[in-house]
């Protein structure tokens, strides 16, 4: 009796997950739309599904924030937003990559702060900061804040990794500067003049 019960619920769940999104009737412009239980809780859109359904930059952070988990490396790698997107997992480094691109993508105003300790060998902090409808915002790991100026965000990132918000540095980067520092695979910590 077990078995057939089991049986079952593995049918109804592989007729649910891959057969019924597959048939076009079921089909939809915006996937959000129609969506199952089990394709809710179950489905991983691609990056550019998720994209699709964004009109803001909180609706990008609300994607990475749901897809993506938070995972300390033990290695400073920064990795490129669609391997971040695929893997599903990644370091603030890697959030704030995926977040800005994401935002470029889209034509939104985000670019990559990184902030670290004045004291030498102490961990730091990447986040995204933009701006929408003349709203400052920022993304740490994926959240969504609206701030009011830097000194909001420079006093969030202090408090996020145990600092004094006038014991920081911090550099800024472009979009460019994110490409560049992915194709060399060099961390910025290291490549970065102190501001």
């Amino acid at each position: 009796m077990g078995r057939e019960i089991m049986k079952k619920l593995l049918i109804q769940l592989i007729v649910g997950v891959v057969i019924l999104p597959s048939l076009s009737v079921f089909a939809d412009r915006n996937p959000a739309v129609r969506q199952s239980w089990l394709q809710r809780h179950f489905y991983r859109p691609s990056m550019q599904e998720a994209l699709a359904q964004c009109a803001a930059p909180q609706d990008v952070c609300r994607m990475v924030d749901r897809y993506v988990a938070s995972y300390s490396e033990n290695v400073n790698r920064w990795t490129g937003a669609e391997e971040t997107w695929k893997r599903g997992w990644g370091d603030c480094e890697d959030f704030s990559v995926c977040v800005e691109q994401m935002c470029h993508d889209l034509g939104y105003d985000a670019q990559v702060y990184l902030f670290y300790p004045i004291q030498l060998g102490e961990e730091g902090h990447a986040v995204v900061v933009g701006k929408w409808n003349d709203q400052l915002w920022m993304s740490s790991l994926g959240s969504y804040k609206q701030v009011g100026s830097m000194d909001d965000v420079r006093r969030e990132v202090a408090r996020i990794i145990g600092c004094k918000p006038d014991r920081m540095w911090n550099a800024t980067l472009a979009h460019e500067d994110v490409q560049r520092f992915l194709k060399s695979n060099t961390a910025p910590s290291t490549a970065v003049t102190r501001k």
